[in-house]
């Protein structure tokens, strides 16, 4: 499909075969109505586009492939989700810019679960945290490979507040000179209880080659102590310790 010019029905399931060939999409999607579900299909991502943009509720992905250009570097998103509430399982994101980006609304949930994140430029962005205790964000139990400058990647602002902010259990695989998870945003302390506590809650592989070495995680706060920093340089040892109140 190189076209996709109308909008989706509220409700609507799109189900391919799952095959490499099959339900192929060469154009970007928008999914603006609530509830629908999209399964088995394969997007092909062109440089400075998206895949399938989400702004509405209940957006539901699995089993569906990204890939982006055959040559010239990673490019293009796999799925940007805008605003609304998305849950992504079982689906591979390969050769892209990002293969997720994130940008949470307000008393919206969004899931990334079970998918396998490889050789993109980063594999996640998260694009901030609403003012809203009702607003919850996971990623777990996914597979990050090669990922050449982040696995995950916090940016925007995150508000101070107790959030529902999760990533554990994923597997982490470091591309050479990378980061695994890294923020260029200030992380309150507030974000402690649910996203620090669970950052070394995941599997972190670093590279073996010879003069190689990447970091798993570097998380800085703004304000030092009211904020949470937490700092891996690729020594041996996860640390263990925090700044900022628990």
């Amino acid at each position: 499909i190189t076209t996709a010019s109308e909008s989706i029905p509220e409700g609507l399931t799109i189900l391919g075969s799952g095959t490499a060939d099959a339900a192929t999409f060469d154009a970007a999607l928008t999914l603006d109505n609530d509830d629908i579900t999209l399964e088995g299909l394969r997007f092909n991502v062109g440089s400075g586009n998206a895949g399938v943009t989400i702004t509405g509720n209940n957006a539901n992905i699995k089993d569906s492939v990204f890939v982006g250009p055959d040559s010239g570097g990673p490019a293009g998103t796999g799925i940007d989700i805008d605003s609304g509430s998305a849950t992504i399982t079982g689906s591979t994101f390969n050769g892209l810019e990002s293969g997720a980006v994130v940008d949470t609304a307000a008393a919206q949930t969004v899931s990334l679960t079970g998918n396998t994140i490889t050789n993109n430029a980063t594999g996640v962005e998260v694009e901030g945290f609403p003012a809203d205790a009702a607003t919850s964000l996971s990623i777990a139990e996914n597979n990050f490979s090669g990922n050449a400058t982040n696995a995950i990647n916090l940016t925007g602002t995150f508000a101070d507040q107790a959030a529902d902010f999760k990533i554990e259990s994923n597997r982490i695989d470091l591309a050479d000179s990378s980061t695994g998870i890294a923020s260029s945003a200030a992380i309150p302390a507030a974000y402690d209880p649910t996203l620090g506590r669970r950052i070394i809650d995941n599997a972190y592989s670093l590279p073996t080659g010879e003069n190689e070495s990447a970091t798993r995680f570097a998380l800085t706060g703004k304000y030092g102590e009211a904020n949470l920093i937490v700092v891996d340089d690729a020594t041996t040892d996860l640390p263990n310790s925090r700044s900022g109140a628990n």
